[in-house]
């Protein structure tokens, strides 16, 4: 990406293996809205693609819905403000701020705190609501009509401030629920019976040249991978593969296997990680070639609602470490075109998501050594280091620290191992904790990098920090020559 109009650095810091070969260096990159990154800000094509988390669209709809909230609560009287509003207004609050409380302090549902944006925005629209009740009692027709159009667009303007704290869903398209283009039916993805052979010491775009006729994008699907050895209750997972993919012979492709955070689905790869159109333009400034991606559910029938974290690892919620290293592979080369040379195999995540995707890295050092830790957490963790030993160790410390990553790195050296590292610039939470994991991998010889891409805990960082890691990926899954 590149030109003028860069308004972010990111900060790349790299290590390699061998004498202190250590440096760093800062490069500045351009960095554009969704509707323009990794696509040589070309023109959005269609309405269905516009942003909802930045430009005008999404703040606009929130311009309408404080002019909604201004119609509901201005009224005349010192009886209606402080015998209608006040009440409602602390009755919400209590009842949304002790929910989340609950949440966040006693049940530990999920490891990250709820932002407090988000808490107020989910507020609002309930304070909303209760004021559009109070403008239905005793007022005439045209009151009512106007009032229930105005809460529509309160609740409207105070769902997409909440969607920006986490950017779940990044357009038009995504938000509605529409099939992605290219989406289609797993029987499209078919096992040829010739492949292209790459000589050793050459990467894949060497010996390639694309056939007339390949697909603009290529094909996401629904797949479901089943626990056939760790029995792991996995939801359905989503598949994308390249126009590449469907060329004769076909290129045996890399695979990078993406894992979402929790609360959380493969769907998000989706909806908030926009991998279709991410991969699209990858692919498309690189004659059809990019990885194969695969999005299992490492989490379980519970990934939504927090009540079922496993930890990625095999435990007393599930296989999970077995579902992924197991499983997964398993599935992959049986039912995929897939380069079955685990070295040119990757593995990524975010939030709890980048923290597994760095363990099955440690515990799997020949099945996935590249990884993408973005976001992760310190440790595998269900809120604290102390409820995590109790409540999913029985109390065993050292069962704890027998899985935790950190100090398996601490206990052994990973040369073969390399690392790319993203967090946000502004993310006050996770950036400490990713900066502990990666100076331990760093002790441990692992190749590391580093991007800081302006934005806080959400997915319009890790979206296009995928992007950017694949400068690292590609060369290493030996997808592109560097």
């Amino acid at each position: 990406m590149t030109g003028p109009s860069a308004v972010g650095t990111f900060f790349i810091e790299w290590s390699q293996k061998g004498p202190p070969a250590t440096c760093t260096s800062a490069v500045h990159l351009s960095w554009a809205h969704p509707e323009q990154r990794d696509r040589g800000a070309k023109p959005v094509s269609s309405w269905l693609e516009w942003s909802i988390v930045h430009g005008p669209l999404p703040w606009a709809i929130s311009f309408l819905g404080l002019a909604g909230l201004g119609y509901l609560i201005l009224r005349r009287g010192k009886t209606w403000w402080l015998w209608r509003v006040l009440p409602v207004w602390l009755g919400v609050a209590l009842v949304v701020g002790g929910t989340f409380v609950y949440i966040d302090y006693i049940a530990h549902l999920w490891a990250d705190k709820t932002p407090r944006r988000a808490i107020f925005f989910i507020a609002l629209g309930v304070f909303g609501l209760g004021l559009w009740v109070l403008n239905l009692i005793r007022t005439d027709l045209y009151r009512r009509i106007i009032a229930s159009v105005a809460v529509i667009a309160l609740v409207a303007g105070c769902a997409t401030q909440f969607n920006i704290v986490f950017g779940t869903y990044q357009t038009v398209r995504t938000a509605l629920g529409l099939p992605q283009p290219g989406e289609g039916s797993f029987d499209q993805v078919k096992k040829g019976a010739n492949t292209v052979t790459v000589p050793p010491g050459k990467y894949l775009d060497d010996v390639w040249q694309a056939p007339a006729g390949l697909p603009p994008v290529g094909t996401l699907t629904t797949v479901q991978i089943p626990g056939a050895v760790s029995k792991f209750p996995a939801r359905s997972a989503r598949l994308w593969v390249p126009p590449a993919y469907y060329a004769h012979p076909q290129p045996k492709l890399p695979v990078l296997v993406l894992l979402a955070g929790q609360p959380g689905e493969p769907e998000q790869w989706i909806t908030g990680g926009l991998i279709t159109e991410r991969m699209n333009d990858y692919a498309a400034v690189h004659d059809g070639l990019a990885p194969i991606v695969v999005m299992p559910d490492d989490l379980g029938p519970g990934g939504m609602d927090g009540s079922a974290n496993p930890l990625c690892v095999d435990g007393p919620r599930g296989n999970a470490d077995t579902y992924l290293s197991v499983d997964v592979p398993n599935w992959i080369k049986h039912n995929l075109q897939a380069d079955t040379d685990t070295t040119h195999w990757a593995i990524g995540g975010l939030s709890h998501g980048g923290m597994c995707a760095m363990q099955m890295a440690v515990y799997h050092p020949k099945l996935y050594p590249t990884f993408v830790n973005m976001s992760g957490t310190n440790e595998p963790t269900l809120g604290y280091t102390d409820l995590t030993v109790r409540d999913f160790f029985g109390g065993d410390r050292a069962a704890f620290s027998a899985i935790n990553p950190v100090e398996i790195l601490r206990a052994r050296k990973f040369p073969e191992l390399l690392g790319v590292w993203v967090v946000g610039a502004q993310d006050n939470l996770f950036r400490w904790q990713m900066e502990h994991t990666l100076s331990v991998a760093k002790e441990a010889g692992v190749q590391t990098y580093r991007y800081l891409p302006p934005g806080e805990h959400n997915w319009s960082v890790w979206g296009p920090g995928l992007m950017l890691a694949m400068q690292q990926l590609a060369p290493r899954m030996g997808l592109i020559r560097p």
